[in-house]
C-alpha cells in the first residue's frame, strides 16, 4: 500500500486513530493510467452523423467555456443515448503556489431538452469528486452554479 502522503496517528487510551493526507503532488495530466481508456475518440473530429445532436449543443459555446481543451468521448454509439460524457484537460494557470498543471474537466450532453453541464474533477482523501462549473440549464441541474461568468 502506497503511504507516502499519509500521516496517522493513534490515540493512546483510546480507540482511536487520526489520519491525515498531505496534499497529492502528482500530475495526473502526465500519468497514462489515469486517463479513462473508454474516452478514445476525438471531438468532434470522430462524431458519428447520427450524433450531430452533440455537437449543436456544444460547437457555439465550447470555445467560450473550455478554450484550447481537446474532448473524448466514449466509442460507443450515443446517438439514441439520453447523454453523452465527454472528457478532457484543461490548462491550470501558473503560480507558486499551484503542483497540478491540468485539471480534468467532463462535459455533459443531454439530448432531450438540449442542456450541457460541465464539471470539474477534483481530488480529495485520494477520491475524485465532480463539482459543478456550468451548466445551461438551471431547471435541470441538480446544484446551484455559484459565481463565475454567464455565458447564454
Amino acid at each position: 500500500m502506497h503511504t507516502s502522503n499519509r500521516y496517522w496517528w493513534r490515540l493512546v487510551g483510546r480507540r482511536h486513530d487520526v489520519q491525515s493526507w498531505a496534499p497529492d503532488r502528482r500530475n495526473y495530466h502526465d500519468i497514462k493510467q489515469a486517463r479513462n481508456p473508454k474516452f478514445t475518440r476525438k471531438f468532434p473530429d470522430r462524431i458519428r452523423s447520427k450524433e450531430s445532436w452533440i455537437a449543436e449543443a456544444l460547437l457555439e459555446k465550447l470555445p467560450l467555456l473550455l478554450p484550447d481543451v481537446t474532448l473524448y468521448m466514449s466509442k460507443e454509439d450515443l446517438s439514441s443515448a439520453p447523454y453523452a460524457v465527454l472528457s478532457g484537460w484543461i490548462e491550470n494557470p501558473r503560480g507558486p503556489e499551484t503542483y497540478s498543471t491540468h485539471t480534468l474537466k467532463e462535459v455533459i450532453v443531454w439530448q432531450h431538452p438540449p442542456a450541457v453541464t460541465i464539471v470539474n474533477v477534483r481530488e480529495h482523501g485520494r477520491r475524485f469528486f465532480r463539482v459543478l462549473e456550468y451548466t445551461s440549464n438551471m431547471s435541470l441541474c441538480l446544484h446551484e452554479v455559484t459565481g463565475g461568468k454567464l455565458f447564454v
